[in-house]
């Protein structure tokens, strides 16, 4: 009797109605640290990560701006080739993974990073892993450029589509017009695209279907008539040939954030498990963020999965939780701190974020639950009964849970054996690029000193919204610079993604 209820819940009462939570892992590092090493013990069949030696990458102008999607190129000491040539997120970030990238016993490396509109200015920095901070944190200062914010979207929704999905998808195409003008119209000067990719199974009418970058709403409207819901049958999908399809897209190069929504509720195959990986680390090194989001039915092996999508590439791991009393009941994450909000809140603040280049925290009024010891997307103190989390400190680097900026350094390190080597100057007769209204995208607390390659930014990336932020839900608009409620549209399609999820426990389809 339950079931049939949810199944006549008109599609209008679902709208704005799903909750969800989210982790930035790379942000909570060191209690990722714990889960990694607690689920891959009593799972052997899962792909190992070995990531505890991360060492964060941070490119700022001279300013102490972050430096969006600079080119970052990480080369071992006496090697004729790079490691890892990949690009910073918005944050101007990059997290090397020294072990993992192939470093094998190397602990000296140099890293150079170039602005994305400039290739004759330049920063470069050498150091050893062994003799760095705690933070594990080097900075490359650009001096002589002058950052902006990003110039264009790319966005690729990658969505399961078994099981019995027809209403969600006719909703879909209904609203998808007025979502992307919503969206467009609230960022006049971003040049937007939206691809997407479809997919099955092995044994179903078709595995994977994309369809590529546009920028017309007739043309995307289409597409997703075109949809029908059908096959499934098992648990496993085929995570790794979609992934490898949307990562495949032709991303545009330069200051454009690069995202996949990748939306399931199901692990690749066991046999695929380390293949999927491989597309998640070519996302890697186009500088593609990968934003996974689980529906109901995700059990142990598809969180560790979407997680380590996520961790790999800068993005976050998101979940339905039972808040909101639609569909399905929800595996709860192992994850020790988070809050719970509407989905389409959640989503906006990321999509937020990665435009403005810090991390946008709910209001308040926003906040529905709130797990652990929350703050700004950190956890304090260790709680009893934090799932998989071990009690013990772990004895990889750990990174800070203080969101605090660190005090401005009065003179900048003199250090010549470790201070950044810079090099190139702004070209003779050259400009730096538009900047006007890039403070008031910049975190307004962010006060970047001049670093040495042994010394870390406390607060790299974890800073909250702006203290004039309000709810974009109160007000029906967001007070964000250059953010309006529209905005909440991009939500919207990810939302009807995961009501596809919602109503399906253990992918019963």
């Amino acid at each position: 009797m339950m079931m049939g209820v949810l199944v006549v819940v008109p599609m209008t009462a679902l709208a704005g109605e799903l909750t969800a939570g989210d982790v930035d892992d790379n942000l909570q590092f060191d209690y990722y640290l714990d889960y990694l090493a607690h689920v891959l013990q009593d799972n052997h069949e899962l792909p190992a990560l070995t990531v505890n030696d991360r060492v964060i990458i941070k490119v700022v102008d001279g300013d102490g701006l972050p430096v969006s999607h600079a080119r970052v190129v990480l080369t071992a000491d006496g090697a004729n080739c790079s490691l890892i040539e990949s690009y910073t997120n918005s944050a101007g970030t990059f997290y090397f993974f020294p072990t993992h990238d192939g470093a094998g016993s190397q602990t000296r490396f140099t890293a150079v990073a170039r602005p994305p509109s400039n290739d004759t200015v330049n920063a470069s920095v050498a150091f050893d892993t062994g003799q760095l901070s705690s933070k594990r944190t080097v900075v490359l200062k650009i001096p002589g450029y002058s950052t902006e914010r990003p110039l264009s979207l790319d966005i690729v929704f990658t969505i399961d589509v078994t099981g019995s999905m027809s209403d969600e998808l006719n909703y879909l195409t209904k609203e998808f017009r007025n979502i992307i003008s919503d969206i467009t119209a609230g960022f006049p000067n971003v040049s937007m695209r939206f691809g997407l990719v479809v997919y099955r199974d092995h044994g179903d009418r078709f595995v994977v279907k994309p369809y590529e970058f546009t920028d017309s709403l007739q043309t995307m409207q289409d597409q997703l008539a075109a949809q029908k819901a059908d096959g499934g049958g098992d648990y496993e999908e085929a995570v790794d040939e979609a992934l490898e399809t949307a990562v495949g897209f032709p991303w545009r190069e330069g200051n454009t954030v690069r995202m996949v929504f990748h939306v399931g509720d199901a692990p690749p195959h066991d046999e695929l498990l380390s293949a999927t990986l491989k597309p998640v680390e070519k996302a890697r090194r186009q500088g593609v963020q990968i934003f996974t989001l689980s529906g109901s039915g995700v059990l142990d092996i598809a969180e560790y999965m979407m997680r380590a999508e996520a961790l790999l590439t800068t993005g976050r791991y998101c979940f339905l939780t039972d808040d909101s009393g639609i569909g399905g009941g929800h595996e709860k994450p192992h994850i020790c701190c988070y809050v719970v909000t509407l989905l389409d809140d959640l989503v906006y603040r990321i999509v937020a974020s990665e435009l403005a280049g810090y991390r946008i925290e709910p209001d308040q009024a926003q906040i529905i639950r709130t797990v652990g010891n929350y703050t700004n997307g950190t956890c304090g103190e260790e709680e009893e009964g934090c799932g998989n989390v071990s009690s013990g400190t772990s004895s990889a680097p750990s990174t800070p849970s203080s969101t605090s900026p660190p005090a401005p350094s009065s003179t900048p390190s003199s250090t010549p054996s470790t201070t950044p080597v810079i090099g190139g100057d702004t070209p003779a007769g050259g400009s730096s690029p538009p900047s006007s209204d890039y403070a008031s995208f910049a975190d307004p607390r962010s006060s970047e000193p001049s670093l040495t390659a042994t010394e870390g930014s406390e607060r790299y990336d974890s800073a909250s919204s702006p203290p004039d932020a309000e709810s974009k839900h109160a007000s029906g608009a967001s007070t964000t610079p250059g953010m309006t409620g529209p905005l909440a549209g991009a939500a919207v399609v990810l939302v009807i993604g995961l009501k596809l999820l919602a109503g399906r426990h253990k992918k019963k389809d």
